[in-house]
Formats: structure tokens, C-alpha cells, sequence
């Protein structure tokens, strides 16, 4: 409980707002780890705000039994992110997502590949949330294996090369870490292993 003018108040406030407002995108909140204003021990400055973003709960287009849309370039999948208002995650944003609320996992579900849990060593991709365990701490869906992701790399607009996270169906588990990383043009030709997710800075 806190007392009336104690600045967390205000901090609370605008944390609700967030969440209100990735909800209502079909994102999910992330804070830097360790800094969420729920516990009450912990004021979140402006500082920690800025590094915190929404994330779409599913590879695009973001809906729950949907397949993903893979066959983008890394153009299409930056254009298609910027139609909805958001932008393509950054590939540190991508990574601290990917882990979820455990910043030393290096799956979404934890430390140890496993076999099952994520759509792994398959034909094709699956439709979103299909594999309920692959999710992280987070609520985030299919971040290994199903579709690589791309993401922004932060390099220049005329770099031919950009990356994608995660592994895709048809990698082990082992190569669908949220490190793996695929290197690919980024005006490339159509590629079935790969999609993307879309992520939002807060107002």
C-alpha cells in the first residue's frame, strides 16, 4: 500500500496505461528485467520506461490460430510492421523478449533445449499457439522454431544483409535457441522458414 504522494503512484499509473494500450494492440508489455513497478520495492524512472516496449504475442499478423506470414523480405516485413503503427524489433529488444522474464534462458522456456515443446523438426509452420508450452514468462508465442524472425539490426538502409531469430520448423530444438541466427539478404526471395513479429515503443 502506498501512501498518498508517493511518487510510485504516479509510476503505477502510467504502468496500467501501458499495459492497457499493448493489450489493447495485441502486444504484451516488456520492462527491463527485474524493474517492473509491481513490486513494491522498485520506482521506475524515465530511464527504465524508454527501454521498455510492447511486443506482439504471435508472429504476424498477431493472431491466435492464424498462420504466420512467412515469404517476406526483410523490406516486406519492416513495411508491413509500419501499415499497423509499430516497427520491426530491434535485435536486442527481440533477444530480451525471447527470454522472457529470465534473463539467463536461452529458449523461451527455459536454460535446456527440449524436443516437443516448440515447433521444431517439422514440415511447415504451424498456426500460431499451436505448441501451448512453447511460451515464455512473458505470454509470448512461438519464439523458437516455427518461423526465424527477422529483425532490426540497427545498420544502415543500404545494408544487404540482415538477420533472423529463433530457428524455424524444420531446425532442432538445439538450433532454435533465441540466439540462432539466420543470415540472409535482406531483399531476398521468398523463404517459407522465415516471418516476423512486430514491436512498438510506449508514447
Amino acid at each position: 500500500t502506498f501512501k498518498l504522494g508517493d511518487p510510485r503512484c504516479a509510476v503505477l499509473l502510467r504502468y496500467a496505461g501501458d499495459l492497457r494500450d499493448c493489450a489493447a494492440a495485441g502486444m504484451v508489455l516488456y520492462v527491463p528485467a527485474g524493474r517492473s513497478p509491481l513490486e513494491p520495492h522498485v520506482l521506475c524512472n524515465d530511464e527504465d520506461r524508454r527501454l521498455s516496449f510492447g511486443v506482439d504475442k504471435y508472429e504476424f499478423p498477431n493472431q491466435a490460430g492464424a498462420a504466420p506470414q512467412t515469404n517476406a523480405s526483410w523490406l516486406e516485413a519492416r513495411e508491413a510492421c509500419r501499415r499497423q503503427g509499430k516497427r520491426l524489433c530491434a535485435r536486442n529488444e527481440w533477444l530480451e523478449a525471447c527470454r522472457g522474464t529470465d534473463r539467463i534462458n536461452r529458449w523461451p522456456y527455459g536454460l535446456q533445449a527440449q524436443e516437443g515443446l516448440c515447433n521444431t523438426k517439422s514440415a511447415a509452420p504451424a498456426p500460431a499457439g499451436s505448441f501451448p508450452k512453447c511460451v515464455n514468462g512473458l505470454g509470448l508465442y512461438d519464439m523458437s522454431g516455427n518461423a526465424a524472425e527477422w529483425v532490426d539490426d540497427g545498420g544502415p538502409e543500404d545494408r544487404p544483409d540482415g538477420w533472423a531469430y529463433g530457428g524455424a520448423f524444420d531446425s532442432s530444438a538445439e538450433n532454435a535457441a533465441c540466439e540462432s541466427k539466420l543470415t540472409l539478404a535482406r531483399a531476398a526471395a521468398p523463404c517459407p522458414r522465415v516471418g516476423f513479429r512486430c514491436c512498438k515503443s510506449l508514447k
